[in-house]
């Protein structure tokens, strides 16, 4: 299946157009109920398996979307394999500059993409990329934090990176 990122608007999801601040009713109009869903009262969130991919709401609707690396899943962004791409992040770098890759997740905030595990710490579901609207950047720059990124990067570790790695 594939999905295609809209920068900070949603997602093209089994070929529907899914924005971010929809609410659950409406993303269930469009892609029919979800198997189950789980709701956590003290942060406020809710979430749904969907296809491999995790939806996850707050009080304004849809507020990400987590697309685990899986050979069922395709994520594009400008023609861009993000999943499976070995230069994704590089190829990524040319529409918005990344933070470090020196933690767990790697965030592309003009993008509003979070890459779990292309850096050089891994994530328990090897690689992971979360699409998330303006509205949620603070939440990912604490996410960025907490996987140990520091706020500082130039491109040039990125092209570092992938010179070192391959």
């Amino acid at each position: 299946m594939e999905i295609i990122v809209i920068p900070l608007k949603g997602v093209l999801f089994k070929g529907k157009e899914l924005s971010f601040g929809m609410s659950q009713k409406d993303v269930e109009v469009i892609l029919g109920k979800p198997s189950r869903y789980e709701v956590n009262n003290l942060i406020n969130l809710t979430w749904e398996p969907r296809r491999g991919t995790t939806f996850f709401y707050g009080k304004d609707g849809l507020q990400s979307i987590d697309i685990p690396l899986q050979e069922t899943l395709k994520v594009y962004y400008e023609g861009i394999d993000i999943l499976n791409d070995k230069e994704a992040v590089l190829k990524l770098s040319e529409y918005d500059t990344p933070t470090a890759d020196d933690g767990k997740f790697m965030n592309f905030y003009k993008l509003g993409i979070c890459l779990g595990g292309f850096g050089r710490k891994r994530v328990p579901e090897k690689k992971l990329v979360t699409v998330f609207p303006e509205s949620e950047k603070e939440r990912f720059i604490s996410r960025y934090k907490t996987g140990g990124g520091k706020i500082t990067h130039k491109i040039e570790k990125v092209k570092m990176w992938y010179e070192r790695e391959g």
